[in-house]
């Protein structure tokens, strides 16, 4: 309980002192500035999703490999199947990533916006709720849309990931088996 009291007076804290000194928009503009850029990096999920994709793709490579090469007959099915659950997940990947390409482009062009605008309007008063939307904005926002994503492309892998983990078991059982 000492804790939300500590909040709740901490945000009264920050709500009396923001209402106390004016705010400009030309103050705003180092906010602005990193939210733009934090918009941009958003393309860095992309590069996660196909990362953990390519991961995948090698270890399912490997396993079609060990099974073709010492020809497992009773594990062909294996790789097989991992391939096209493989393929589902990227599909899915590949809809989400253009989704969010999309998002962020429409959010960085709001940012971009903002912020000629508020370069040309620099000496314009805004009020404490404006500054704390636009913090919300331009840090929290991005942050939330690279969490959300990130956690989302980890889900739609992680059953493909599971299974390739115990194919990978499977086969290599197969493997010592045979070379007993």
């Amino acid at each position: 309980m000492n804790v939300l009291n500590s909040f709740a007076d901490t945000l009264w804290l920050f709500f009396y002192s923001c209402n106390g000194e004016a705010h400009t928009l030309g103050g705003m503009l180092s906010v602005l500035s990193v939210g733009a850029g934090l918009y941009l990096g958003l393309a860095v999920v992309q590069v996660v999703g196909a990362g953990r994709m390519a991961t995948l793709r090698r270890r399912v490579g490997s396993i079609r490999n060990l099974v073709s090469k010492n020809n497992l007959t009773n594990c062909s099915h294996v790789a097989g199947n991992l391939e096209a659950k493989l393929l589902t997940a990227e599909i899915g990947l590949e809809t989400l990533s253009s989704s969010l390409f999309a998002i962020s482009l429409m959010l960085l062009s709001a940012c971009i916006t903002a912020v000629f605008y508020s370069t040309i309007f620099q000496s314009q008063e805004i009020t404490c709720a404006i500054a704390l939307g636009i913090g919300t904005y331009c840090l929290f926002l991005p942050l939330v849309i690279f969490a959300c994503s990130s956690a989302t492309i980890r889900l739609k892998t992680r059953g493909v990931a599971k299974e390739v983990k115990v194919a990978s078991t499977t086969v290599k059982s197969a493997l010592a088996n045979r070379h007993s």
